[in-house]
């Protein structure tokens, strides 16, 4: 009994710093406002990743309407850009998840389970029999809580000091885009409602019982001109364009938030948590080696 309370006594006075050290990462364990401001952060970016994705695959499906029409030169022109459109939407997917899965492992990083493990383990470390484990652990859970929100907080530190784009540029590029592609589509849609109706007008003014038969053939290519007309009213000809100028830079903009969050949210915290661990790992060798 006097032995424990010996070596207790003893770890208490030399191990000072690494105690110190635990208390402080505890503190910020079970501290709300920094999971808050990391989570608040992933979040955001989330969304505005979500509605780039949501926007993305209006257009597609748009896109992919107008290369199954039967018109050769309609059909034929936008074959590519449904193509590049669906590349680019796989894109989008890859950065959600990555995104997606940020997110959970920030949600797990505040179970209360480990937290009532890190409380456990700093106990544990006390007692001689079982003070090399129970340090080893704690090394592992302090890079998960509160490491994980640190590391959240360092992505948002160098994203801003770096300028990286994180979905705000695309969103923006999407939106635009989205929003000129309608307003071409509803344009076109008013233009040919207002044909129709002078169309059907003419007709009823002049009474199908007194038409000549010029006067029919004239119904008949009218009646087929409409027919194409409506094909293409479908086929968005005008919106394309706007789809087709803005493709490019839409592609080059998912690519590089696919970059960028592969090299955050992959990359990165792998070597994130071996330096640490290292670090703290020989910053307290008496701690972790020794016992």
């Amino acid at each position: 009994m006097e032995s424990g309370k010996t070596s207790q006594g003893n770890f208490l006075r030399k191990q000072w710093t690494w105690l110190s050290l635990c208390l402080f990462l505890l503190i910020l364990a079970f501290l709300p406002q920094l999971y808050q401001n990391s989570f608040s952060f992933l979040e955001q970016t989330s969304e505005k990743a979500l509605l780039s994705l949501g926007l993305w695959a209006e257009l597609n499906t748009a896109a992919y309407s107008a290369a199954s029409l039967k018109i050769p030169l309609v059909s034929g022109s936008f074959q590519g850009t449904a193509a590049l459109l669906t590349q680019g939407f796989q894109y989008l997917e890859l950065a959600n998840l990555l995104i997606g899965v940020q997110l959970v492992l920030l949600s797990l990083s505040q179970s209360v389970i480990l937290k009532v493990l890190l409380l456990l383990f700093i106990g544990m470390q006390f007692f001689e029999k079982h003070r090399s484990f129970a340090i080893k652990m704690l090394l592992l859970f302090f890079l998960v809580n509160p490491g994980l929100p640190l590391y959240t907080q360092l992505v948002k530190y160098l994203s801003q000091e770096a300028e990286l784009d994180l979905g705000g540029k695309l969103k923006a590029e999407l939106t635009q885009t989205h929003a000129d592609f309608l307003e071409k589509k509803k344009a076109q849609e008013k233009k040919l409602s207002q044909r129709k109706s002078k169309q059907l007008k003419q007709r009823e003014e002049k009474g199908k019982d007194e038409l000549s038969f010029v006067q029919k053939a004239e119904d008949k290519v009218i009646s087929s001109t409409d027919k194409v007309e409506d094909d293409l009213s479908l086929a968005f000809k005008d919106a394309f364009q706007v789809l087709k100028g803005a493709l490019s830079n839409l592609i080059q903009l998912a690519v590089n938030l696919v970059v960028h969050f592969l090299l955050l949210f992959i990359v990165l915290p792998f070597l994130y948590f071996f330096l640490g661990y290292k670090l703290l790992y020989y910053l307290f060798p008496t701690s972790i080696k020794n016992n």
